[in-house]
Order: C-alpha cells, then structure tokens, then sequence
C-alpha cells in the first residue's frame, strides 16, 4: 500500500476546532476551560454552540456560571448562603 492508496478526507482548521472541543466536553473538561482555548469571549458562548455535548451535571454547572456571571459576584448566591 503506498500513501497514494489512502484516502484521508480533507478537514479544515474550523473542522478540527469544531472536533477538539466535541471531544473535550463529551470527556467532561471545563466549559470555562474550553471557551478559553477557543478563544470565545463567554463560556455561554460556547455553551449555546456544544450544549448538546455536555453531560447533564456538567450543564447544571455551567447554568449556575452563567447566573453567577450575570448577577455578579454581589448577588452570587453561594456568597449569599455563606452570609446567613
């Protein structure tokens, strides 16, 4: 068999960015992790593109970034359970 033989489809850059990013979440790695290599300006970015990836308690994680990030660290309800 010569190299000429094998056929290996073309995949572009966005293609293997696309793959990198299935495969990290399927294997349960940080969304914010993830949205940083990607360079995305939010995790809800990247949420919103890979969602379906993402295992449930991994999706629960994210929904709590994604509220802690809009209320901000003043209204951060763990912060505010700390409190009572």
């Amino acid at each position: 068999m010569t190299k000429e033989d094998i056929i290996i489809p073309e995949r572009t850059l966005y293609n293997t960015r696309h793959t990198f990013a299935s495969l990290m979440l399927t294997n349960n790695e940080s969304i914010m992790w993830v949205s940083q290599m990607l360079g995305h300006k939010t995790a809800n970015i990247t949420f919103e593109k890979y969602a379906r990836f993402i295992k449930e308690d991994v999706k629960n994680r994210a929904n709590f970034i994604q509220k802690w990030h809009i209320f901000g660290t003043h209204n951060n309800p763990t912060r505010l359970k700390a409190q009572k």
